[in-house]
């Protein structure tokens, strides 16, 4: 039986068991003519790694982006479109996923991908620390969570009151485009009064030293570490953290809705993740696609 190799890359297996680290295991054990060669890139490194691997004719035949960089690929044919694929499959259908995971692999009404998983942002708080200083309940305003931070912040004890990514960047925008949506702004309308004000107020935190001056250059990931450790009594990150929380954090914490601007306003947030695809140059498009079916997470 003639065998193929599937390069397969994705960041699961590089802090912490993910999908594509395990099920691509299973895929080449119970697959005789298929090879699978799975390769964890860190995600500050999956992009580059991907497009100068694309650029001289060495992409992998799978890819997991986070959706925003899977735009950016597909959108320069760098993704092979799998729309009759979907179509004629009895595993993946489109209608098995909410209409935002599926706009990411979406482009010009054709299908470059399969949402691998969503996710969203809130505020993860310590109860140990909250309790010490006197509170009882989440934040649920953004001049609450300011008020929080200066309350929670301990420099004898190196605690912070709160910490988050304002880096520049994909997630620095990731955390701070639902204020923007609160204010009734968007994309291309960032300047809202409400906005202002809550950027403002981001400032205050950081230049009061209630948050890191490091959350300028951090992103979510090392953000959160902080709070993990116990030396930041709040931080705005989303579910990936959960197992990580769970494993490092030795105190009692909770989690809660993203505050906002004023008390009852409009809330909302962000939704972001990643999706799977596979890459136009691949030489194994039926056997790609056989592989890619094994990591559909549908809704």
């Amino acid at each position: 039986m003639a065998q193929v190799t599937l390069k397969i890359w994705s960041i699961d297996g590089v802090d912490r068991v993910g999908i594509a680290d395990t099920f691509s295991k299973e895929f080449d054990e119970q697959n005789e003519d298929i090879v699978v060669e799975y390769r964890g890139i860190a995600f500050d490194d999956l992009v580059n790694e991907t497009l100068r691997a694309f650029a001289t004719g060495n992409a992998p035949d799978i890819v997991s982006f986070d959706n925003p960089d899977f735009a950016m690929f597909s959108s320069r044919g760098a993704m092979l479109d799998i729309t009759d694929r979907i179509a004629a499959s009895s595993v993946i259908k489109a209608d098995n996923y909410f209409p935002g995971p599926l706009n990411s692999v979406t482009q010009d009404g054709k299908y470059f991908g399969i949402p691998k998983y969503t996710d969203t942002i809130g505020v993860f708080y310590n109860k140990d620390l909250f309790a010490k200083a006197g509170i009882t309940e989440p934040p649920t305003t953004q001049e609450q969570l300011a008020e929080y931070a200066e309350k929670l912040t301990d420099p004898a004890n190196n605690v912070y009151g709160v910490t988050f990514s304002a880096r520049a960047g994909e997630e620095g925008t990731f955390q701070f485009l639902p204020l923007i949506q609160m204010s009734g702004g968007d994309y291309s309308n960032v300047n809202t009064e409400g906005a202002i004000a809550a950027l403002e107020l981001w400032k205050k935190m950081i230049d009061n030293g209630w948050a890191s001056k490091d959350v300028l250059s951090t992103g979510q990931w090392d953000s959160t570490g902080t709070f993990n450790s116990g030396n930041a009594a709040m931080a705005i990150s989303g579910p990936w953290e959960v197992d990580r929380m769970v494993e490092d954090a030795k105190f009692d914490w909770g989690v809660a809705l993203l505050p906002t601007l004023t008390e009852g306003g409009d809330r909302s947030s962000a939704l972001g993740g990643f999706d799977w695809g596979i890459m136009s140059t691949t030489k194994h498009p039926d056997e790609a696609f056989r592989a890619l079916r094994i990591f559909r997470q549908p809704g």
